[in-house]
């Protein structure tokens, strides 16, 4: 016996629940239906299609069906069609076979308040959500919208999936039972209506992520854990606000949300909030929202290594802010900006801008900007190599990222203060100023930056010849970079492993590491730093007796540092033919 629904009353000694197909056994049932030899021709297609029906069994029938009857069509134009959302349900007909009106019954056989319950979750349109989230949408007690969640799921609408870290049943719906909702909140559910119930559900939200701000910096904090699980909720409630107009609140969440898209990397989240959200504001001449979401996204390009698209944000939304007359924007955006250039190893139009801002900032007694503007003024010095001005602006910076209970700031300062005295050979100094870095990560639960801390140690320990210490900081530093999608971060850490393996004499290792980190650098178009692995490589050349090898690779570095003015070109021409390790 079959129901559409759970038979929850019927005495039986197995009550088994179908599923959906697993994807071996979509692609088996469609060849059945079409043909073996076409699914074997169009494996990529077939497999697309299969996705694309979400392994639901009738629309599998459904489109082999329509396939069986045009034996002259490829699969590649059937699934080109089922990618289009809107049309999807549409292509999912053939004769007596239709998706869309199965789901049609099941719908209308539901009381009519467990219906309103189905629109509201298709005006915002979840792939996973719990109760608390109807509660929210229909402004329900609690007990009311377990009820309601459990009536969806007796009629096949909704799959209890797991249990939420706050010990709420988690529901599923499957994506073309979310289209159909969508398609009756669109058919049923006034346009007022649909912006009250995602202003609701937004301000909800809202509410919600400022009492968990102080919280997201934890990395094992429940915060990040309700974060990480209701983040396509969250983007898709911008995405819905932004669509219906609703353009303040579409900016709200998305800057509500920068802290933890900053800090998570979490980076097409980011990119369709700001997206969506820039949108809106421009639609309705919102200038100040327009400004502000372009430098979310002059920030999202940074921490993607996409300088030249953070340079580009960042500018544009200081021609705002300036429009604007806001001086707090334009120094953000400057120092933004600064930091782009900084990194490609551009420090004039850096320390330019850097300059701007800080007269800005002390205008405004700026604490945080002139934090900032004193820590990308002495990476500019300690990167050209006048140490002492270094010393004093991280020491300013330090001072300042303190007394503001910065503690990233404070840490990566720290980091480049030890980056000052291994430069300048003072290791026992580097040593001590690493450790307090990684410190302040570690307690703060900043493992990104807790990378670039390890980084740094690790190549401390490198010139103190502490090669196995070394190895397992490293080794550490990448694991997180790679997981962060940190580009910049993978590239510096596999370079410095390079740097271990050279010191070590393990030249093999070491050329497959640096080869590597040089194709990464070029990858991010980043001269500088692929002109200092050009320097690793000379030395291993010189190491093995390939001497022209060895002069081709000092001689690329060479006019790579003399072209930026850093360091490295006088300590190369100081001791010309003893390309020593770089002090990167």
């Amino acid at each position: 016996m079959t129901s559409r629904t759970a038979l929850v009353g019927l005495e039986s000694q197995c009550n088994l629940g179908l599923d959906v197909l697993e994807p071996d056994d979509g692609t088996r049932l469609l060849a059945r239906l079409v043909g073996g030899d076409r699914v074997a021709e169009e494996p990529a297609a077939a497999a697309e299609i299969v996705d694309l029906c979400g392994g639901l069994p009738l629309a599998l029938r459904t489109v082999g069906a329509r396939l069986a009857a045009r034996q002259r069509w490829p699969l590649s134009v059937l699934a080109v069609r089922l990618r289009d959302e809107h049309r999807r349900l549409d292509e999912l007909v053939a004769g007596d076979l239709e998706v869309r009106a199965s789901l049609q019954l099941s719908y209308s056989r539901l009381p009519d308040p467990i219906r309103l319950v189905f629109r509201r979750l298709g005006v915002v349109g979840p792939a996973q959500f719990s109760p608390w989230l109807l509660a929210s949408l229909l402004d329900v007690t609690d007990a009311k919208a377990d009820y309601y969640a459990e009536q969806l799921a007796d009629a096949q609408l909704v799959d209890p999936v797991g249990i939420s870290p706050d010990g709420q049943v988690r529901y599923g719906m499957h994506n073309l039972i979310q289209l159909f909702a969508r398609e009756r909140a669109r058919a049923e559910e006034p346009p007022d209506d649909q912006r009250h119930t995602v202003e609701r559900l937004g301000r909800h939200l809202l509410t919600v992520i400022a009492a968990l701000r102080p919280a997201t910096r934890g990395a094992t904090d429940d915060a990040h854990a309700w974060l990480d699980q209701e983040q396509w909720l969250l983007v898709q409630t911008v995405e819905r606000a932004a669509d219906l107009g609703l353009h303040t609140l579409a900016r709200e969440l998305t800057t509500a949300l920068f802290d933890w898209f900053r800090l998570r990397n979490t980076f097409d989240a980011w990119w369709r909030t700001h997206d969506h959200a820039l949108r809106a504001a421009r639609a309705v001449g919102d200038r100040p929202g327009e400004a502000t979401l372009l430098r979310g996204l002059g920030q999202l390009r940074y921490n993607q290594d996409r300088l030249d698209d953070a340079a580009e944000f960042y500018h544009a939304a200081l021609e705002v802010f300036r429009d604007l007359d806001e001086p707090r924007g334009q120094a953000d955006c400057l120092i933004g900006e600064a930091s782009a250039h900084r990194e490609q190893g551009r420090f004039p139009e850096a320390l330019k801008l850097l300059e701007e801002a800080d007269t800005i900032c002390t205008r405004l007694d700026d604490a945080a900007g002139l934090a900032e503007c004193a820590y990308g003024i002495g990476y500019i010095h300690r990167e050209v190599g006048a140490l002492t001005e270094a010393e004093d602006a991280l020491r300013t910076a330090l001072a300042a990222y303190r007394a503001a209970g910065d503690r990233r700031g404070e840490g990566k300062t720290l980091r480049s203060l030890a980056m000052v005295h291994r430069a300048g050979g003072a290791l026992t100094e580097a040593e001590g100023l690493a450790h307090e870095s990684v410190a302040v990560f570690r307690a703060d639960g900043d493992r990104l930056f807790l990378a670039y801390g390890l980084q740094c140690l690790g190549k401390i320990r490198i010139r103190q010849h502490r090669y196995d210490e070394a190895a397992d900081l490293l080794r550490e530093a990448l694991g997180v970079c790679t997981a962060f999608g940190d580009r910049f971060g993978v590239a510096l850490v596999t370079r410095t492993i390079g740097e271990l393996h050279l010191a070590a004499d393990r030249l093999d290792e070491a050329l497959a590491h640096l080869t590597a980190a040089r194709d990464q650098w070029s990858a991010l178009r980043l001269d500088l730093f692929r002109a200092r692995t050009d320097r690793d490589l000379a030395d291993l050349h010189r190491r093995r007796g390939d001497t022209e090898a060895a002069e081709t690779a000092r001689t690329e570095a060479l006019e790579t540092f003399l072209r930026f003015g850093t360091r490295e070109y006088t300590e190369l021409t100081d001791r010309r033919g003893q390309a020593g390790p770089a002090k990167r």
